[in-house]
């Protein structure tokens, strides 16, 4: 790194239109006279953490929260029905209705299905998977300095 740009850690709000995420202490890189960046393999990490602690504090799961899921893995409508035994016509209403949340059969597949796809490990119950009642209006997260791995806020 040069004189003109230096290491900071910062605060991402909205993380992939997720209006109500924060992730707290994202290393970024200043560049004088252009602004801020973060690393691509860093914005990764990022919402991958997002995406576990989605499922782990028990969000219910709208259509916005569907979209964000399957932008993560990169995966097509279609792709992501086939992956539930859906069609891609049920996906494509459930982000169209982006606050509305899903029927509890379908809000546990896709809850089931992302944990997996992120490595989590859920005692298998239903009520690991159920969402709360509430949405957050807030979802604040810690970015851990450590390779790989992330921490919860307090």
């Amino acid at each position: 790194m040069g004189k003109e740009s230096r290491e900071v850690k910062k605060t991402l709000i909205g993380v992939g239109n997720l209006d109500y995420v924060e992730v707290k202490n994202v290393p970024m890189i200043h560049h004088a006279g252009y602004g801020d960046s973060v690393d691509a393999q860093i914005l990764g990490k990022v919402e991958h953490l997002v995406g576990r602690e989605l499922i782990l504090k028990k969000v219910p799961i709208r259509g916005i929260e569907v979209e964000y899921f399957r932008g993560l893995f990169a995966m097509s409508q279609r792709q992501f029905a086939e992956k539930l035994g859906l069609s891609h016509v049920a996906i494509l209403k459930w982000e169209k209705a982006k606050l509305k949340r899903l029927d509890l059969i379908n809000e546990v597949g896709v809850k089931a299905m992302m944990s997996g796809l992120l490595g989590l490990k859920l005692p298998a119950s239903l009520d690991n998977l159920v969402g709360n009642d509430e949405f957050p209006k807030k979802l604040s997260l810690d970015f851990a300095p450590a390779p790989g791995k992330a921490k919860k806020a307090a």
